[in-house]
């Protein structure tokens, strides 16, 4: 199967199962951001665990990959994808990169949804 083809399917699914848990916790939400809270939080835990449970020598684990880790958990949540490239950086002892990866990523997110909400066509 083509391999945008998996990422498309599996990022439908990630989607709509990210949509459904912040439907279910949404009255837990009125305070706090706990759906997208729970969804990172799951999603690094389940790109860690689709990472250890397809082995590189297995022949699908590369389909299997694009299909899980790509699509559906790309679509859960980008934040599991940060997460794991994070912990690779640290596991490849590269502790200085995962810090400014980190800061950087955080930072400059905040700081483009701020510039974006300054750009005069999405101004109120």
């Amino acid at each position: 199967m083509n391999s945008f083809l998996l990422v498309a399917i599996g990022g439908g699914i990630g989607s709509v199962i990210r949509f459904s848990i912040s439907l279910i916790l949404r009255t837990a939400a009125a305070n706090f951001p706990w759906p997208t809270l729970i969804v990172n939080i799951v999603g690094c835990l389940l790109i860690g665990l689709v990472s250890k449970a397809t082995p590189e020598s297995w022949a699908h684990s590369q389909t299997l990959r694009l299909f899980l880790v790509t699509g559906v958990l790309g679509g859960f949540t980008t934040f599991s994808a940060f997460g794991y490239e994070t912990a690779e950086l640290i596991k490849d002892s590269r502790t200085t990169a995962a810090l400014i990866y980190v800061m950087l990523s955080i930072t400059g997110g905040i700081l483009a949804l701020i510039f974006a909400s300054r750009v005069p066509i999405f101004t109120k």
